[in-house]
This record gives structure tokens, C-alpha cells and sequence, in this order.
């Protein structure tokens, strides 16, 4: 992957809006052993975050701190609407049931964050390797109020990459 090239920098003309994504799943394993693609714009999602890790080391008296190791999170959060015959919950609810039962290479797959300009074209796509619904919360139910359904699921992956 090639570096981010300092003109690249300066010349940020349209910023990137919150709202220009799409969340895309080229499988989703289900009990029957088929597949389905999915691609949905949820609520919210996140692109996966580095953090590295650093070791201090004493030099001719001065304090220096060397990057060890690089980490993922290896967990994603994504929130979102359920419809009236919850098709959410019940996709993402069968897909992680499936997960105790076999092989990873049976429950785990990928998925792609894409980042849309202004006429929905992809202009960047992450991916995420090794991806599978980690939670899958209760839906709660309540006389109370009418509000919105949304689920916060959380996905468990192993790696993720830049595609373009």
C-alpha cells in the first residue's frame, strides 16, 4: 500500500460525511448452509482503528520510546433499524447461532465499508476479514414507548485491509 502523499493532504476539497456509506456482506452463512449477500446502510458503523504499542528504553541517559507492536481492536459495533418482521436481528441472530457448530471457515466471512461521494459511486473501500456477529443483543419491548427498534451488534474480525 503506498504512503499518503503530502499533496493529498493539502488538497482536501469536499470532506467525508458520516452519512455516505454502505456495509456489504458478499455472504452471509445461514442454518441451512446457503449463503446471501447483504449490503445496508445501518445506523452507524465504524472504520477499524490501529493503536501501537510502545516499549520505553533508557539511551545515554534520555528516555526513548520504540513502536513494538501494532493492534486492531478486533471488534466493530454496528447499530441498526430493525424493520417490522426484524430481519436484522434474525439474519445476524442465525449467523452467529451457526457459530459454535463447525469450523470457522464455516461461520467466519468478510465484509466491505464503503465510503460514497455525493452521486453514491464507492470512492474508498475497507475490508474486513474474518468478520462474525461476536453479539447479537435482546430485542427489548415496551408499552411505554414507540420508538424506533435498533440493535447494536458487535462483530468480531481478524484483520482488515484498505482496498482503494
Amino acid at each position: 500500500m503506498a504512503g499518503v502523499q503530502p499533496e493529498e493532504i493539502r488538497a482536501i476539497g469536499q470532506p467525508l460525511l458520516t452519512d455516505r456509506w454502505e456495509l456489504s456482506f458478499p455472504a452471509i452463512p445461514n442454518s441451512s448452509g446457503d449463503t446471501s449477500p447483504l449490503s445496508v446502510r445501518a445506523r452507524t458503523c465504524a472504520i477499524p482503528g490501529v493503536t501501537v504499542d510502545k516499549t520505553e528504553v533508557w539511551f545515554k541517559g534520555e528516555r526513548v520510546y520504540y513502536a513494538t507492536r501494532v493492534n486492531n481492536e478486533g471488534s466493530m459495533r454496528v447499530t441498526f433499524e430493525e424493520g417490522y418482521n426484524i430481519p436484522i436481528w434474525r439474519t445476524f441472530y442465525t449467523w452467529a447461532s451457526i457459530g459454535g457448530l463447525g469450523a470457522p471457515a464455516v461461520y467466519k466471512n468478510v465484509a466491505v465499508v464503503s465510503l460514497l461521494d455525493e452521486n453514491q459511486s464507492p470512492v474508498y473501500k475497507f475490508l474486513i476479514g474474518g468478520i462474525f456477529p461476536q453479539d447479537v443483543p435482546e430485542i427489548p419491548l415496551d408499552y411505554s414507548s414507540a420508538d424506533i427498534v435498533r440493535l447494536d451488534i458487535t462483530f468480531s474480525y481478524d484483520w482488515f485491509e484498505i482496498l482503494s
